[in-house]
């Protein structure tokens, strides 16, 4: 994004400076700048022109608490000309949009993050009527762990038997990561003929929907929807593409709790 805006990649030149002054070149804050009307338990949702490139997108704006101050959060969905060919269209990113904006509503209204990273799962679980939903976080020695789980009521846990897995084992879901956040298996036999070193960490896995968890850069783990209803597929990329961003800022949150 740096790049695209014609700005170092370091933040020696532009620390401290105004957004206005240094993304659109003015003394005085932009006239449909929104920051003095958001809150913190509430997203304000709208469409926007793009400053650096062709199109719009649709922005939703909140607060959230970031290394004791106050920071604003936004998330962006490219509203490329395809998906918005007609009203239908429109109207059905625009729900997918008030959904995501509800669910994200619900997560940070908690003041206590873990318990928002619960209800964000739960909802997410049953809007895709999945089997179950997970959080895997890195630890040390290159091994990933599963630390939250969603599942419906007939599904037992698995928890257990999904901590400490070596990285090695699920590495072709890392190389994925590198050249794109979302992994969407609508068919994992495929995937597991196209990479025959890949070894599931579950069994009767036929579709999946995973995220990659990046805080500042740097990777902390994944999320995995396990076997959504073949009918929510199409809106679970959508969904967790925004919510893994939101789940990434929780953990840490969480971390700071922690830590005080």
């Amino acid at each position: 994004m740096l790049r695209m805006m014609h700005l170092p990649d370091t933040p020696d030149s532009y620390k401290g400076k105004k957004c206005y002054e240094l993304l659109a070149g003015r003394a005085a804050p932009c006239a449909d700048c929104t920051n003095s009307i958001l809150e913190r338990d509430a997203f304000r949702t709208c469409r926007r022109a793009m400053r650096f490139t062709s199109g719009s997108v649709l922005q939703r704006d909140t607060l959230v608490p970031w290394n004791g101050r106050t920071a604003r959060f936004s998330i962006t969905t490219d509203l490329q000309h395809g998906q918005m060919g007609n009203e239908q269209e429109r109207k059905s990113l625009l729900r997918r949009e008030e959904v995501i904006n509800d669910i994200i509503s619900l997560g940070i209204q908690e003041s206590d993050p873990e318990e928002g990273i619960h209800k964000i799962m739960a909802k997410v679980g049953e809007i895709l009527q999945a089997e179950r939903v997970l959080i895997f976080e890195e630890g040390a020695k290159d091994t990933v762990s599963a630390t939250y789980e969603w599942r419906r009521d007939t599904a037992g846990s698995i928890m257990k038997d999904v901590q400490d897995i070596p990285r090695a084992r699920i590495q072709p879901l890392y190389d994925h990561f590198a050249h794109s956040r979302m992994l969407i298996l609508n068919d994992t036999d495929s995937f597991l003929q196209l990479h025959p070193g890949f070894q599931p960490v579950l069994h009767g896995i036929t579709s999946l929907v995973s995220g990659h968890l990046m805080q500042s850069g740097r990777s902390i783990g994944f999320t995995e929807v396990i076997n959504p209803a073949s009918e929510a597929f199409a809106s679970a990329t959508f969904l967790l593409s925004s919510l893994t961003s939101v789940i990434a800022i929780m953990l840490r949150n969480r971390d700071m709790i922690r830590r005080l």
